[in-house]
Parts: C-alpha cells; sequence; structure tokens
C-alpha cells in the first residue's frame, strides 16, 4: 500500500537567533516544508524538558530557551518528526 505524500513530508526548521541575556536567550525562526512552503500550528519542544510553542498562521515561533547550544523537537500529526540542533553560532 503505498502512502500519501502528504505522511511522508519532511519538516524542515530555519531558526534565526536574534537576543540573549543573563538568565535565558529567545530564539526566533520559522518551520518550512521540503517544498519551501511555511508550516504554520507546528509543535516546537526544547529536547528534554516541557519548555515548547507552537507555530502561528505564518510558520513563526519565538521560544526562550534557557542556554544555548540546545536542541528542537519539531513535530504535527500528519508529518515526520525532526530535531534540530541549536547553537550561538547559527
Amino acid at each position: 500500500m503505498k502512502q500519501s505524500y502528504f505522511i511522508k513530508k519532511t519538516l524542515v526548521a530555519f531558526l534565526i537567533l536574534f537576543s540573549s541575556s543573563l538568565i535565558a536567550q529567545t530564539v526566533k525562526g520559522k518551520v518550512v516544508g521540503s517544498d519551501g512552503e511555511t508550516l504554520p500550528y507546528i509543535n516546537v519542544i526544547e529536547k528534554g524538558t516541557t519548555n515548547g510553542t507552537t507555530t502561528d498562521d505564518n510558520g513563526e515561533f519565538t521560544l526562550n530557551v534557557k542556554g544555548l547550544p540546545t536542541t528542537f523537537v519539531v513535530s504535527s500529526i500528519g508529518f515526520e518528526t525532526v530535531e534540530q540542533s541549536v547553537t550561538s553560532s547559527n
């Protein structure tokens, strides 16, 4: 049985770091599919924590993390889960 293209579609996370402080760092980014289309309502969670958020209508998100480097787990029903490393040099 052949699976639907949408079930196999892979999430790709493009992350942009904007600001930091002594206590936490704010990571802002956008989640897009392998076809370059933005993906709304995708879960973005800091790996190993319960700290997370969901992308907005434009696939954008903001998340405060304890520090860098860290890893985000990017997931949604019907998509393959992706882990994305985030470092201070990104």
